[in-house]
């Protein structure tokens, strides 16, 4: 039960966090390619900002993931009962679908 809401809680900040992320790059992208325009630049510096926000996005997820997944293991190799308490909730959820 808590490392799900652990995991819940994760994903919900990330997913509030790429949304401003978005918002960010979005606006940040006009200001670039106003630039370029601008001056004696190349339209590149928009395409690898894009890519490079994209790349940063996916390496938080994973090592959001990866974080939550530590904290997995390491509660349930500390704290049994954590463990005897997951493997409960997750009999119950299998039981109550069939």
């Amino acid at each position: 039960m808590i490392l799900s809401m652990t995991t819940e809680g994760a994903l919900a900040f990330l997913n509030a966090e790429y949304r401003l992320l978005t918002i960010f790059v979005i606006g940040s992208s006009i200001v670039l390619a106003a630039i370029a325009f601008f001056m004696d630049t190349t339209y590149l510096i928009v395409v690898a900002f894009i890519i490079g926000a994209i790349f940063s996005a996916f390496a938080g997820n994973m090592g959001m993931k990866i974080a939550t997944i530590q904290i997995s293991v390491i509660l349930t190799i500390s704290f049994p009962a954590v463990s005897k308490e997951k493997r409960s909730h997750r009999c119950k959820r299998n039981w109550e679908k069939k």
